[in-house]
């Protein structure tokens, strides 16, 4: 059944038609689940870029080439573009002008708040009096979840590179650090063996993503010696059964000379 538009089938319907008639607020508009205020405030800035005021045509467009993803008509990205405007003006965040819309906050409004694994869009700017007042509640009290949940990572991720770090060390503690560790080196030598406590060191003092970046490194590394380890327990295993078997052979030729 083709989607229909003030009674007529969207695919007859030129693209502005649809943004105008979409763009009313008072027009039902899919709502979305927990995330959709934030993923459309992050979509209509991004449709804006550095404009203020668009037409109907250049919603369309840009909204087209520019925001939406997946194999959608034209047709049905004007009528999500629409929706976009519509929510928009319901939120305060564009103004109608004539047959134009004018962007009023360019900064995005909405943050993504709670559990990582289930957060919630929450609006926590462009906001007045009382509302104003519990938003920066909400949000002072989001940055410092968003810190424990940093300091938290972080600490495993330290925890990870420095396991990793200790097993090249014990194992092979001549393994060279590679480009993407070679400002650990001391004096020339560059090796874990010397460089183990720098390394580690840094992991702790640096920042998540150069902790990470430092922790993707060694990862790397630590795979090459494991799989040098395993080979040599794998050459050990069988001298030790070529060791038996000759013993077994040495043993029944005794027996037989008897």
């Amino acid at each position: 059944m083709p989607i229909m538009i003030d009674g007529k089938p969207l695919d007859e319907l030129s693209l502005s038609q649809i943004v105008v008639a979409c763009a009313s607020p008072d027009r039902p508009f899919f709502v979305g689940g927990d995330r959709m205020d934030y993923t459309r405030n992050v979509d209509l800035l991004t449709m804006y870029g550095r404009s203020l005021v668009l037409d109907a045509e250049a919603i369309a467009d840009r909204y087209h080439f520019g925001v939406a993803t997946g194999a959608f008509t034209t047709h049905f990205n004007a009528l999500r573009a629409g929706e976009l405007i519509a929510w928009a003006i319901s939120h305060r965040l564009v103004i109608q002008k004539a047959d134009k819309w004018r962007l009023v906050q360019r900064e995005r409004v909405f943050e993504l708040c709670g559990p990582e694994l289930k957060p919630r869009a929450v609006r926590v700017r462009g906001l007045e009096g009382a509302e104003a007042i519990v938003a920066d509640k909400i949000w002072r009290r989001e940055l410092k979840r968003r810190e424990r949940a940093e300091a938290k990572r972080k600490g495993r991720l330290v925890e990870l590179g420095a396991e990793w770090t200790d097993y090249i060390v014990e194992h092979a503690p001549d393994t060279k650090l590679g480009p993407a560790l070679q400002r650990f080196a001391i004096a020339g030598n560059d090796t874990f063996g010397a460089c183990r406590s720098l390394i580690v060191d840094e992991m702790h003092s640096s920042s998540i993503a150069d902790a990470n970046a430092i922790c993707s490194a060694v990862q790397q590394i630590k795979k090459g010696v494991h799989q040098a380890v395993r080979l040599r327990a794998e050459v050990e295993r069988q001298r030790e059964r070529l060791e038996e078997i000759e013993a077994m052979d040495a043993i029944a030729a005794a027996f037989n000379g008897v």
